[in-house]
């Protein structure tokens, strides 16, 4: 639904389309041809009397204005403010230097638009409607986060994976320092080897005494 009470506009055979909203769950829609709206444009304020055609008509006075339509055997009028009126007279003129000239009006068809009449059930709260808000932000933020963090992730573990390839595990040495001995002195004797010798020529004495 628009949300002026006229909503004007041209048609692709050069018509011009005047669409009324008559309550908040319909709108009255008429067409007229360039010729049906010129003699009501720029209606003087100060006369009083209505300015147009046999089906179109308007009057500006000081301080408000009037619509009125002649379609299928009765009149319809609508009173607005000079500003509406205005707006409106601004607007047709526009219209009219693009719509086509010559055309024969049909005859006025009126077209009633029903809209779905909003419940309160079907309304949202304020505070459901900022949850929804809200979750949607969030949900939009996290995937903007992810898109950010993926890249630096992934090179990260590359970088890992390579540093694993790598390093090269080697077998521990023991170091043994070439110079250890280098100053020591002392003397080393074999007292193991000098007793079990001379047990040997004991043993061989005692056998030559035991032969003779």
């Amino acid at each position: 639904m628009f949300p002026n009470l006229f909503h004007i506009a041209l048609t692709e055979e050069g018509f011009i389309s005047f669409s009324v909203r008559s309550n908040e769950n319909r709108s009255d829609q008429y067409f007229f041809t360039k010729e049906d709206i010129l003699p009501a444009l720029d209606d003087d304020p100060t006369d009083g009397e209505w300015s147009g055609s046999e089906v179109f008509s308007m009057k500006r006075q000081p301080n408000k204005g009037a619509v009125r339509i002649y379609s299928q055997g009765h009149t319809v009028q609508w009173l607005v403010g000079r500003q509406e009126i205005e707006i409106l007279n601004a607007q047709l003129k526009a219209l009219c230097e693009e719509a086509t000239v010559g055309l024969e009006r049909p005859e006025t068809v009126v077209i009633h638009s029903d809209f779905k009449k909003v419940t309160n059930r079907d309304m949202l709260s304020s505070n459901e409607m900022l949850r929804e808000i809200r979750t949607i932000i969030r949900e939009e933020l996290n995937k903007c986060i992810l898109a950010l963090e993926a890249p630096s992730v992934l090179r990260k573990m590359d970088e890992e994976k390579q540093s694993k390839q790598k390093t090269i595990i080697k077998p521990q040495e023991t170091f043994i320092p070439s110079h250890l001995a280098d100053g020591l002195e002392g003397t080393m004797s074999i007292q193991g080897s000098e007793h079990k010798s001379l047990n040997a020529l004991e043993a061989a004495k005692k056998l030559k005494e035991i032969k003779k």
